[in-house]
C-alpha cells in the first residue's frame, strides 16, 4: 500500500496500481483527522472511508492502527522521517516485520 497525506486526509492505494499510472491510481481507503479537540481534549477523532472493492473491514482497521501507531507513537514516528527523509537509513525489511 501506498500512503500519502493530502492536509488532514491520508490516502491509500495499491503500490502496483500508482506504479502503472499515479493519476489513474484509485483510492482504496481515506483516512481523515479531525483535530478540533487536541487543545480541549488531547484527542483526535479519526474516520476511515474505505473501498469495499478492494479492502474487507478488517484490513481497513488495520490501516487505521498502522496510521495510529507510525504517526502517533514517537519510537514509531522515526521510520515515517527515515523513509521521507534518509531514505538510506530506512529499514524496509524491519518495517514489513513490524507492520505484520
Amino acid at each position: 500500500m501506498l500512503a500519502q497525506w493530502q492536509d488532514s486526509v491520508c490516502l491509500f492505494t495499491f503500490l502496483e496500481e500508482y506504479k502503472k499510472n499515479p493519476h489513474a491510481a484509485e483510492p482504496w481507503a481515506a483516512i481523515t483527522m479531525y483535530d478540533e479537540l487536541i487543545r480541549s481534549h488531547n484527542i483526535v477523532l479519526a474516520r476511515n472511508d474505505y473501498n469495499p472493492l478492494h479492502l474487507n473491514k478488517i484490513e481497513a482497521q488495520r490501516l487505521m492502527e498502522l496510521v495510529r501507531t507510525f504517526y502517533v507513537e514517537s519510537n514509531q514516528y522515526q521510520a515515517v522521517e527515515d523513509f521521507n527523509h534518509r531514505p538510506q537509513s530506512f529499514d524496509f525489511e524491519k518495517h514489513l516485520r513490524e507492520c505484520r
